[in-house]
């Protein structure tokens, strides 16, 4: 995702592009800042790109939301004396609700892997329309760079 918003604006090999990437890259930019930059870039940007991917990457919020809860949330064990080879799922709880654990089997958690392989297809799909759209002359101009801001504040 972060490579396609800096293909919006560079050529690989521009200089001002590895900025563009070391700044998208920072932590302080969230997944979901990335997010809704990508989706108003694809919408204003690649109406084409937009209608023929946007079920797909408005699934990036669910993917979002599935890797925080594997990040932040707390585990319970199984039961003591459990046969933890017969056991296929893991509870996990939210620690600001831990009245509401949620099990996790391997099944729906290959199906959510899955999913997110086939998402990454689709970013590097759409990175790649992007970079071919590129003309290489284009850079990022005083204009070029309000324009983002505007993009991003109107999402």
């Amino acid at each position: 995702m972060t490579n396609a918003i800096a293909n919006h604006f560079f050529l690989k090999g521009n200089p001002k592009r590895s900025d563009l990437m070391l700044i998208l890259s920072n932590h302080d930019i969230t997944f979901r800042t990335k997010e809704i930059i990508y989706r108003a870039i694809l919408k204003k940007r690649y109406p084409d790109l937009w209608k023929e991917h946007s079920r797909d990457v408005k699934k990036l919020k669910d993917i979002a939301e599935y890797r925080n809860m594997l990040a932040h949330w707390g585990s319970i064990p199984p039961p003591f004396g459990a046969d933890l080879s017969k056991v296929d799922y893991v509870t996990l709880y939210d620690i600001g609700k831990p009245e509401e654990p949620r099990q996790i089997t391997k099944q729906s958690h290959n199906a959510k892997l899955k999913e997110l392989l086939h998402l990454c297809g689709v970013t590097r799909e759409i990175m790649n329309a992007i970079e071919r759209r590129h003309p290489a002359s284009k850079r990022l101009s005083k204009r070029r760079f309000k324009e983002m801001l505007k993009v991003y504040a109107e999402a």
